[in-house]
């Protein structure tokens, strides 16, 4: 017949259970804090590159476009002979112009510097992002699903979304924010019935996100481990110490109240303990 635990055994298991819930809830609840702030991190990241990105294209929309000697292959953005200020007035803006000496220049514009800055920044730190509306001049800018959901949360008010996929097996931090009509936006959007505070389109941010979650995982795995050992630390100091203070004399009790024919206080010695273990031993041998 299988021996049945003792209260002891009982009572030290309980409190281990106890302390591995504990620990797992703690666990639970770090992990969850780091995924969180790995998150935060890449929306601060987004948030500053979408910024960058507006800095830029104020200060050329300020300009209402800058124009660049044009090089070969280079050609003029084809959509700007769409644009004017109002569905029935004249092109304010040339796409393509001549210098006194011959020399063709085209119109950088914002839309065109943000194409070219993003395809820069794919290459040399793959980090994506492009121009995207309900309602886009240039058919290439037309949004995905994502981008479809996202541009209807920013006409009811909301600031940004974001989500984190996975793609070709890897991760990805995918930030996407509205772009706000502004006056001078007018210039090559007022055709479309803008007006100045409208929700025009938004700037879709692709974040790759290996190294933030290598290091997350470096982080969980290495509090895991200290909490293994601190865990293993505290079971086997509570098992010895149960042992030494309470199964031990309870031990000498039992051993004793079975044989007390042999009035032996020897097998009761508690080296003058004086708990409530040390207690009963002496009020039983002098019974």
């Amino acid at each position: 017949m299988t021996r049945s635990f003792s209260i002891i055994t009982k009572i030290n298991l309980v409190i281990l259970v106890v302390l591995a819930v504990a620990a797992g809830f703690i666990f639970y609840q770090v992990m969850k804090q780091e995924n969180q702030h790995t998150e935060e991190m890449l929306i601060k990241e987004a948030q500053s590159i979408f910024g960058q990105i507006q800095a830029v294209r104020h200060w050329n929309a300020g300009f209402g476009g800058v124009y660049a000697y044009k090089k070969a292959g280079m050609k003029p953005n084809p959509y700007l002979y769409q644009t004017r200020p109002a569905p029935d007035s004249p092109r304010t803006i040339e796409p393509e112009i001549t210098d006194s000496n011959g020399r063709k220049l085209i119109l950088i514009n914002p839309a065109l510097m943000t194409r070219g800055i993003a395809e820069g920044s794919k290459n040399d730190q793959q980090i994506s992002y492009y121009l995207t509306s309900l309602n886009p001049i240039n058919p290439n800018n037309a949004p995905d699903d994502f981008d479809k959901k996202a541009l209807r949360t920013f006409e009811a008010g909301k600031t940004d979304v974001f989500k984190a996929y996975q793609n070709g097996g890897e991760p990805y931090f995918r930030y996407i924010a509205p772009l706000e009509t502004k006056a001078a936006c007018l210039t090559c959007h007022g055709f479309q019935g803008y007006k100045v505070g409208d929700v025009r389109g938004s700037i879709s941010i692709t974040i790759p996100m290996k190294a933030e979650q290598a290091h997350a995982e470096g982080n969980q795995i290495t509090l895991i481990g200290y909490g293994i050992a601190l865990y293993l630390l505290i079971a086997i100091t509570l098992t010895l110490t149960i042992r030494r203070l309470v199964s031990n004399p309870m031990e000498k009790i039992i051993i004793f109240s079975n044989g007390l024919e042999i009035e032996s206080e020897e097998l009761l010695e508690q080296n003058g303990a004086n708990d409530e273990l040390g207690m009963l031993s002496h009020s039983l041998a002098a019974t």
